[in-house]
């Protein structure tokens, strides 16, 4: 995908810097000096210059490699080819895998190394039977592979030209006639010319020069520029006015209630005293009451448990923590306030327990703790929503 490697490393020197490309050297050089001899030519020379071909196109890609530029003015950590240098290599490694002769992929099969060609990709098998540790055969999976990479490099640097062109051509349009308006959104403008600087430096591995010094100058003129920095001074404003105001309507927007659960228990607590039964593991003020002060208990009493527990899970599920007994403590009042309600509303005449009063409980009960409605159990404890 690139000529540097995910870890950073330099694919070329790889191999260039291997043992068996040195080896590779030595061998065609003497075995061009034997065949600069023969006037005759044969297929086994036409193969044999091709594959010199090749290997001087590894190091034309070799010397095009620097690791300094006058773009910023200091050694660079990272090696890059200059944009021009690395279309012509290119262009260059298209037309020698591409118009590879008949003849030299023959004297290549019978070597048991196969080069098959798609307007994607360009791969080197070596067959079975074949040596794939070969120079020749590692020359060429070599060079399959360096193409590859600065096709993927060349391509992404052709993007970030295409990107550097439209900001450049952006802001002359701002020059020529001082409209703000050309540039959209200032300070956005002034962030992708960053971006685009910072992507050249960092990221990209064939550099076009001309366009990132223009960059630069860019950056200049936007940093002097009184009437782009009044702009974005602008806009900074209007984005913390917007800030305020989201700010606002979390804390007054009873839908949003939800972002500000904390807050909401706070004002819940402040409603009524705190509770300081002492609790236990059963889960409720109700449960931990002694056996021996209630003999058994009403239809009332389990209605309280019943809410008491729904106002619990409903909290936990609105995201309210519950370790604190205050917080248990007030559920259960709560719970015995709202049950006192709805008994007197729904009555009977007798004082006993009507259907009325029975299906206002059941109802309560499971709405209270709806995992899809957190927010109902949060306003009836905030007095939001009057019950019965």
């Amino acid at each position: 995908k690139s000529l540097v490697g995910r870890n950073g490393d330099f694919l070329l020197y790889r191999l260039t810097g291997s043992e068996i490309y040195a080896c590779l050297r030595e061998r065609l050089r003497s075995i061009s000096e034997t065949a600069q001899r023969l006037t005759v030519v044969t297929q086994e020379k036409l193969a044999f210059q091709w594959l010199v071909e090749v290997f001087q196109w590894v190091e034309e890609i070799e010397k095009a490699v620097t690791d300094y530029s006058s773009l910023d003015g200091y050694k660079r950590t990272r090696l890059f080819i200059d944009f021009n240098s690395a279309t012509r290599i290119l262009m260059k490694g298209e037309d020698i895998f591409f118009n590879v002769e008949d003849v030299t992929k023959e004297i290549l099969r019978a070597q048991k190394i196969s080069i098959r060609l798609t307007p994607q990709r360009i791969a080197v098998v070596v067959l079975k039977g074949g040596v794939a540790n070969s120079p020749g055969a590692h020359l060429l999976r070599w060079g399959a592979l360096l193409y590859g990479c600065i096709k993927s490099d060349v391509d992404r640097a052709e993007d970030w030209e295409h990107r550097a062109s439209t900001a450049i051509e952006t802001y002359k349009s701002f020059s020529l006639d001082g409209s703000i308006s050309h540039l959209g959104n200032a300070t956005r403008f002034r962030d992708n010319v960053e971006n685009l600087i910072d992507e050249a430096v960092n990221d990209l591995t064939i550099q076009n020069e001309e366009a990132f010094q223009i960059l630069r100058d860019l950056r200049e003129k936007i940093e002097c520029s009184d009437l782009v920095k009044k702009q974005m001074k602008i806009e900074q404003v209007h984005i913390e006015e917007e800030e305020f105001q989201v700010e606002i309507d979390r804390y007054e927007n009873p839908r949003n209630m939800a972002f500000a659960r904390f807050e909401v228990l706070d004002s819940i607590l402040k409603r009524l005293p705190p509770c300081h039964e002492d609790d236990s593991d059963s889960g409720t003020i109700f449960d931990s009451l002694n056996a021996s002060s209630i003999i058994k208990q009403s239809g009332r009493d389990k209605s309280r448990v019943f809410l008491e527990k729904s106002l619990v899970k409903g909290m936990e599920t609105f995201g309210i923590e519950l370790s604190q007994v205050d917080a248990r403590g007030f559920c259960s009042l709560f719970a015995m306030n709202l049950e006192n309600a709805i008994f007197d509303k729904f009555k009977s005449t007798k004082e006993t327990i009507s259907n009325e009063y029975r299906d206002k409980i059941r109802s309560l009960r499971f709405n209270l703790q709806d995992p899809k409605n957190p927010l109902l159990c949060a306003r009836v404890l905030s007095g939001d929503i009057k019950i019965p």
